[in-house]
């Protein structure tokens, strides 16, 4: 399925908005910061209306090579969200297929939470948000050096992203994240995380929704297709509010 340009709505609440975002780690460093975050006709996030949906046979299925290999990262805290750092060089994922016309490799994840356990994603379905939302980045390795040069640039990014939801038992591997915030409690503090699969963490679904949009923060270059995974994944209520207590600290 995916989201036509002249359906996307851009909305912001005051958690989200352009005025309340800090730096981060992923952030663009440029003279004109702001401009597309204002000015910009395919930012995001969005909320998504399902009725608006349209779908397209064509659309195959995401492919993600190298899902299946145990990877040692390093979570940090940016002081506007978690970020995690894939650490082994040595491994490659990559995003292929699915809506991309190129492959890319993944650059590393943003964890992004709310204040309360049903407010914290980026994206909204029908106007309801979902706890959190885990976004994958992947640069395009194809026609880019890096991510740095890629986030500027025409199909620069692909992001994968993944909708959270409150049940009784998360994975293993999400658990194992969750664990590591007691680390991570101020800015700049870090934790290394060892033997994360990606597999255990991405849901077994086919279906997605995808859209032309941009970075959710400065500066909001339009250079992103997102990938929005119809099947959420389960985090636990007292894994919320041990983040929301951590970071009020």
């Amino acid at each position: 399925m995916h989201v036509p340009s002249d359906d996307i709505v851009n909305e912001y609440d005051e958690v989200n908005s352009p005025s309340d975002w800090g730096q981060t780690a992923f952030m663009a460093v440029t003279n004109d910061l702001w401009s597309a975050c204002y000015q910009g006709k395919m930012q995001s996030p969005i909320n998504i209306s399902t009725k608006h949906l349209v779908f397209d046979s064509n659309l195959r299925p995401l492919r993600i090579l190298g899902s299946d290999k145990e990877i040692d990262v390093e979570m940090v805290n940016t002081g506007q969200d978690l970020q995690i750092k894939i650490l082994d060089s040595t491994t490659q994922i990559v995003f292929s297929e699915g809506p991309l016309t190129y492959d890319y490799e993944l650059f590393g994840v943003l964890i992004k939470f709310g204040s309360e356990s049903n407010r914290g994603s980026d994206h909204q379905i029908n106007g309801i948000t979902f706890p959190a939302e885990l976004q994958l980045y992947a640069f395009n390795f194809v026609l880019y050096q890096n991510f740095s040069t890629a986030l500027s640039k025409p199909n620069g990014l692909a992001v994968l992203s993944i909708l959270c939801k409150v049940g009784s038992q998360s994975t293993a591997d999400m658990a194992a994240i969750f664990s590591a915030l007691d680390r991570v409690l101020l800015k700049g503090q870090f934790k290394k995380i060892y033997g994360l699969s990606l597999d255990a963490i991405i849901p077994s679904t086919f279906q997605y929704i995808t859209y032309q949009g941009s970075l959710p923060f400065p500066a909001c270059y339009e250079t992103v297709t997102w990938i929005i995974l119809n099947q959420p994944i389960v985090i636990t209520e007292t894994q919320v509010k041990i983040y929301w207590l951590n970071k009020t600290k």
